[in-house]
């Protein structure tokens, strides 16, 4: 399973980066994840770019849209509460 804690300290500086509190900053990783890497003309979301984001979309995409869902809904920010 996919556990976002592994990458707290990458959505805490998401969050700082763009300004946006941690479950946007969630969001924002994922949506860097489904990516793979910046595309020309969308949205690239700063603050964790020495992630190979490669590796983490081939990781995120072979989950099942339920396990996808599972591993977002399983990730607390509160447990990212001075990680940052």
């Amino acid at each position: 399973m996919f556990n976002f804690h592994d990458y707290d300290k990458e959505i805490i500086a998401i969050g700082r980066e763009n300004d946006v509190d941690l479950g946007v900053a969630q969001d924002m990783f994922v949506a860097n994840m489904n990516k793979g890497g910046p595309i020309a003309g969308q949205p690239w979301y700063g603050g964790s770019d020495e992630l190979d984001y490669r590796i983490l979309h081939a990781k995120w995409t072979a989950l099942t849209l339920t396990e996808q869902t599972e591993a977002k809904n399983a990730w607390d920010w509160r447990e990212c509460v001075g990680k940052g």
